[in-house]
């Protein structure tokens, strides 16, 4: 094999160690010769760290002076990758540069993704930081770090396309705006609660995803997050209840976020008339989920549905005060849709006969249209009343639900026609719910 590959184009070479995952058959391919070694060697070094095991910042407790992987709750990995043990590697193969012009090349500058743990200390970080000069994403997970020393990582760092910073201690980001100006991507998970985190800092980064989790004070952030006019998506996640006021400030400026196209929200108390107003500021708006929303009522449904060009739809609340009939006008008034998820809505599947039968109220583009290609299909408030527990399987049910047409529809949408749409199964599918006691072809 060795021989052959000599003769080997240099992009079939890239054609074929693309499709290789697991390190040890790229390490592999990186013995075989120098040409193989060229195409390997950048995808091994691109990052050395993802195969570290890093649960343990967010499950192990913390103990003071104390490394939160010494802690006894976490497993020892001799495998895990530090920066001293990467830098120690960076160092010994300095000496073979010289050797051989071909690989001149520092293995530092392949490095693009990096995590600096509690695991290490800030001067161990920033001199592997030092011997990567062309890292884009860079993680600070844990990390006991002061404004002074985050400010040098800033400068090793100029690069970077990404940044997340998780149980941060501080909290000035004047120098990521300072000296990071290709930055698309920050995600502040956890901040000390004890400072505010300053946004308008980053104002002169080219953002277009701003992730924010566990942060009490993310009230504030509305004014500021509509000034980052390339900002595509927006996620807060797990912080306080978004009251009302906080979505005024995010329509505050003359044009908020022209670009936003994703915004997920976690209890987000958003009322119609604020939804409304948020649809109508973003048009680009294509990707919602409320997580936890306090209560969903038809007319936020339908302010939602006012987005030219909404295409998902994620909400989830304990609380619906909705219809299947008004779910399926919705659906109608969104011709862009093509998904629909509404976590712990208590309708009943038998009002969507489209819908898969699990735990989850989630219809795809299949079920959409065809409630689409059928606005004569209606549902009346008694077919909304969850059934009653099922009984005794040895005499089933062929329940099916009561609608009423509008106008000279064809009868086969009739909830009175039990023609060839609908046939018994076999007795041994029958389930414990009523409503899988029948088979009902997917007409809408």
């Amino acid at each position: 094999m060795t021989s052959a590959s000599k003769d080997l184009p240099f992009e079939i070479i890239l054609s074929i160690t693309s499709h290789l995952v697991r390190q040890t058959d790229l390490y592999q391919c990186a013995l075989i010769n120098k040409r193989f070694y060229a195409a390997t060697i950048p995808r091994l070094w691109e990052a050395p760290m993802c195969y570290n095991d890093v649960d343990y910042l967010w499950e192990a407790k913390i103990f003071p002076c104390i490394p939160r992987r010494e802690s006894p709750d976490v497993p020892w990995d001799p495998g895990f990758v530090t920066c001293e043990k990467l830098t120690q590697c960076l160092l010994t193969t300095r000496q073979y540069q010289q050797t051989n012009a071909f690989r001149s090349s520092p293995l530092g500058h392949y490095i693009r993704k990096l995590d600096l743990l509690d695991e290490d200390s800030v001067i161990k970080g920033m001199l592997l930081l030092s011997h990567a000069p062309f890292l884009e994403h860079l993680r600070l997970l844990g990390l006991e770090i002061d404004d002074d020393e985050v400010d040098c990582i800033w400068q090793l760092c100029p690069r970077l396309k990404s940044i997340h910073l998780f149980d941060i201690p501080f909290n000035l980001l004047r120098g990521i705006g300072k000296h990071c100006r290709s930055l698309s991507s920050i995600t502040l998970e956890r901040p000390s609660s004890k400072y505010y985190i300053d946004l308008r800092y980053l104002l002169d980064c080219p953002l277009t995803h701003i992730h924010i989790i566990n942060y009490d004070r993310i009230t504030r952030f509305g004014g500021v997050i509509s000034q980052f006019h390339q900002l595509e998506s927006l996620i807060i996640d797990r912080c306080d209840l978004l009251p009302d006021g906080f979505f005024k400030n995010l329509v505050s400026a003359a044009t908020p976020c022209p670009r936003l196209k994703k915004l997920h929200l976690y209890e987000a108390n958003l009322t119609p008339e604020t939804a409304l107003l948020v649809m109508k500021s973003f048009p680009c708006l294509a990707d919602i989920t409320l997580d936890y929303t306090p209560k969903v009522t038809e007319k936020l449904l339908f302010a939602l549905a006012s987005g030219p060009s909404l295409k998902t739809l994620d909400l989830d609340s304990n609380k619906y005060d909705v219809s299947s009939q008004a779910i399926r006008d919705f659906i109608i008034n969104c011709p862009q849709l093509t998904c629909l998820v509404l976590g712990r809505c208590p309708i009943p599947h038998r009002c969507f006969p489209g819908l898969k039968p699990n735990w989850q109220f989630s219809l795809d583009q299949q079920c959409l249209d065809e409630i689409r290609l059928n606005p004569g299909f209606r549902t009346t408030p008694q077919d909304d009343i969850p059934s009653p527990p099922p009984r005794n399987r040895s005499t089933p049910r062929y329940r099916i639900p009561r609608r009423h047409q509008t106008g000279d529809s064809d009868p086969a949408n009739s909830a009175t026609y039990v023609g060839p749409f609908i046939q018994p199964r076999d007795q041994s599918d029958y389930s414990d719910s009523d409503d899988s006691l029948i088979y009902i072809s997917p007409f809408i």
